[in-house]
């Protein structure tokens, strides 16, 4: 094995490096990874934006997919299950602590109050933007079963373990529940997918790029709305139109934006919910009135990040439903890690999917 391996680090400074990093022996229940698929995600595009200034280099990615290259024995996932050498296995670089109170007494590890976020950088650390991923005891990693592609796992990235987390803590979806997604992103394609495989009565999408849009109704959406050839008041008239009544709303913003905020809001009737998972970069307000959400009983939930079951439930998703669903053929571009910045830069492009870095080729 390599003792040393190429990372893409965010300087203090801005911008990306390659760095050369030591890789120390994986401890005792750790692994060693040699990375076949990051997964780029908006989370990055932020970080380039200098959204998230640190005082320090820390290293890029946390969507992972790898083959084991060495194993301090006995290792084992998430889910207890034994991993080996030569096995492939999902992580996020997401460590909790298993001590505090959102840990143990809430049961919310997603959240543990000691995460630090981003990490200060490591000799080599369990971040995905890497020839190879150090994965330390608590860290959150999952195996792949034999035949599950490696892009249908990737394709989703975080993506659809945050979707799942948000569809949960937004109550979950029925066969009498109609889903709105504003957002055709990996996101809102991920909600829309899970509440199909939920078994939602419809699923409508609002987004902007023609081929996001088609990418979701090839996951499940019964109709899609383009933001760029229709007004908010013809999307809401078409809404109603094709969801008509008899159903349970659950509108979900996962655009990451103000006004599609807004318009999730303008959605909602009685009994009605709101789940909101893109807007958590960045700040703003828009009006909202208090009494229309009283009147109306309507329930606005917040969401971010996501459990280890959800990633677990994500691979099992991969497992079960490949075949059926093009989850590997949602991965639309591949670059090498010496092409990270154009990689992250290219998410926003017309045909852009979901964008991959191949660290090893």
């Amino acid at each position: 094995m390599p003792r040393t391996a190429d990372t893409v680090v965010y300087e203090p400074t801005g911008g990306l490096a390659l760095r050369t990093l030591d890789v120390p022996p994986p401890e005792p229940g750790g692994l060693l990874v040699r990375v076949t698929r990051a997964g780029v995600c908006g989370t990055e595009a932020h970080i380039l934006a200098g959204e998230f200034p640190a005082p320090f280099a820390f290293a890029l990615g946390h969507e992972g997919v790898g083959v084991v290259a060495e194993c301090a024995a006995p290792a084992h996932d998430a889910t207890g299950q034994p991993v080996a050498v030569g096995d492939t296995v999902y992580w996020t670089p997401s460590r909790p602590c298993h001590r505090c109170r959102r840990c143990v007494r809430e049961n919310d590890p997603a959240n543990c109050e000691n995460v630090v976020r981003p990490r200060p950088l490591e000799p080599l650390g369990a971040a995905t933007f890497s020839t190879l991923a150090r994965l330390s005891p608590g860290t959150s990693f999952h195996k792949v079963p034999e035949g599950t592609p490696q892009d249908a796992v990737i394709a989703f990235g975080c993506a659809l373990p945050t979707a799942l987390h948000g569809l949960d803590r937004a109550g979950g979806v029925c066969p009498r529940d109609d889903v709105v997604v504003l957002g055709a992103g990996p996101v809102g394609t991920a909600t829309a997918f899970a509440a199909r495989l939920a078994g939602a009565r419809r699923i409508v999408v609002v987004g902007g790029r023609p081929a996001r849009l088609a990418a979701a109704r090839a996951f499940g959406a019964d109709a899609v709305l383009s933001r760029t050839t229709t007004t908010r008041a013809e999307r809401a008239a078409a809404v109603d139109r094709l969801l008509g009544t008899g159903g349970r709303r659950l509108v979900v913003e996962a655009a990451g934006s103000l006004p599609a905020f807004e318009e999730s809001l303008a959605l909602l009737g009685r009994d009605d919910r709101l789940l909101v998972m893109g807007l958590w970069a960045g700040s703003g307000t828009v009006p909202v009135d208090p009494f229309r959400v009283s009147r109306l009983g309507l329930r606005i939930t917040g969401s971010q990040l996501a459990q280890p079951a959800h990633y677990a439930e994500a691979v099992r998703i991969a497992t079960d439903h490949h075949a059926a669903y093009p989850m590997a053929s949602y991965v639309s571009h591949r670059h090498p890690l010496t092409a990270t910045e154009q990689a992250i830069k290219g998410m926003s492009g017309p045909t852009a999917l979901k964008t991959v870095l191949e660290p090893n080729g």
